[in-house]
C-alpha cells in the first residue's frame, strides 16, 4: 500500500474513532452560528390594546435611557402598537446588538409622547431573575 493512501486510512480511523466523518464538507455546507439577538432590557405585557412596561432591568439600554415601569409603548419605529401582540411587539424590540430603536412613550401625569432612542444590547443566555414580592 503506498504512504499516501495509508495516511487517508489511518486519517479515516482516526476521524471514525473521534465520531468524525472521513469526508469533508463543502464550504457552503458549513453554518455560521446564529447571530445573537439584542434587546433594551424591559419586561412588557399587553393591558387591553395598551403595551405596558412590567419591569425595567437595571443597568439596561432602557434603564440608562429612563424608561419607567408602567409606561406605556405606543410606537415602536413606524409601527403604532394598539392591537399589536405582545410576542410582535417584542420581535420589534429585538434586533442587531448595537442597532438602535426608536419607541415613542405615553407617561401618567405628562400629555406629550415621550421619545427614546434606545441602542440594543445583546441579551443575556438566561433572563434575569424576577424577584419575589
Amino acid at each position: 500500500m503506498p504512504a499516501l493512501a495509508r495516511i487517508s486510512q489511518a486519517l479515516a480511523v482516526s476521524l471514525v474513532l473521534l465520531g468524525g466523518t472521513a469526508s469533508a464538507a463543502p464550504a457552503d455546507d458549513v453554518k455560521a452560528p446564529p447571530p445573537k439577538k439584542g434587546g433594551i432590557s424591559v419586561l412588557i405585557a399587553t393591558l387591553g390594546p395598551k403595551l405596558i412596561v412590567q419591569r425595567v432591568i437595571p443597568g439596561g439600554p432602557a434603564d440608562k435611557a429612563g424608561v419607567l415601569p408602567m409606561d406605556e409603548i405606543v410606537q415602536i419605529e413606524k409601527d403604532w402598537i394598539s392591537g399589536m401582540s405582545t410576542a410582535n411587539a417584542i420581535s420589534h424590540l429585538r434586533g442587531e446588538p448595537g442597532a438602535p430603536v426608536q419607541i415613542f412613550i405615553r407617561r401618567q401625569n405628562r400629555p406629550d409622547l415621550l421619545k427614546f432612542i434606545i441602542v440594543r444590547e445583546p441579551l443575556p443566555e438566561q433572563p434575569p431573575a424576577v424577584p419575589e414580592p
